[in-house]
């Protein structure tokens, strides 16, 4: 009988010191599906099939919010370093480096088009890079931080340079857009993301290589965000009720003694 006592005040004790720590969490979990060649007014099923992927996975996270962006409601032409795209996301570039603009481009694959359904539908958010620089970078910032994104990326892969999406969630992530929603005969591709449990509050898409020269579009953008997150004030008030009980069956052990 003391051994096993013994060992439930041993066992709770370590599950409490297991809660102090973050748990594990999973790595982001991606989505993407590409369609070469594609253009405003062509078929894009391996992109939908990916898109369609996402939304139920973000819909059924607990606590999930989607926010699409569609970029219709917005004029057409160059914006700032933080134009605002509402629900607390702003989107941006120094146009020294690189800049954004909101198109109504329609012709041609190789510069991005909008994906979003309806002929009228022709608005899309399009980033120029500038020839010679090192870095181009497209910066999308969120306030309250996000759990996922994701949208259609096209006219990626068609000139120089690699278009790399990347962020932190408490460790840097990097994804290679050329090659997971790029082709050299442009079209259009899927890419989104899911992080279960992180807070993201910055998203950059950088070109990098020699002469970095790939203007591509991005439309039908997906937001997530969970209002179920695990704060670390949570686990600690776990592992001191944890400790409470240890204390409390030590109190009886003594008592019985």
């Amino acid at each position: 009988m003391m051994n096993r006592f013994t060992v439930s005040v041993a066992t709770i004790a370590t599950l409490s010191v297991a809660l102090i720590a973050a748990p594990a969490i999973a790595d982001p979990v991606t989505y993407s599906g590409k369609d070469a060649g594609a253009n405003r007014f062509t078929t894009r099923p391996n992109s939908n099939a990916a898109a369609a992927s996402f939304d139920t996975a973000a819909g059924a996270l607990p606590g999930s919010n989607v926010t699409l962006i569609t970029f219709e409601n917005f004029s057409t032409g160059s914006k700032g370093p933080n134009e605002p795209l509402g629900g607390g996301v702003t989107v941006g570039a120094d146009n020294l480096f690189g800049e954004v603009v909101i198109s109504n481009n329609i012709v041609g694959n190789d510069v991005g088009f909008s994906t979003t359904a309806g002929l009228g539908n022709v608005k899309f958010l399009q980033f120029i890079p500038l020839d010679s620089t090192p870095t181009p970078t497209l910066t999308f910032t969120f306030s309250p931080g996000i759990t996922g994104f994701g949208g259609y990326f096209s006219g990626i892969g068609t000139e120089s340079g690699t278009a790399r999406l990347r962020f932190n969630d408490g460790s840097a992530q990097t994804y290679n857009l050329r090659s997971l929603v790029g082709n050299n005969n442009g079209g259009v591709g899927f890419f989104g993301f899911l992080d279960q449990g992180k807070t993201i509050s910055t998203l950059e898409i950088v070109m990098t290589g020699s002469d970095p020269d790939d203007i591509f579009g991005m439309d039908d953008l997906r937001i997530v965000r969970s209002t179920v997150v695990p704060e670390p004030g949570e686990y600690a008030a776990m592992a001191m009720a944890g400790l409470s009980v240890c204390g409390l069956m030590l109190r009886a052990r003594r008592k019985n003694a």
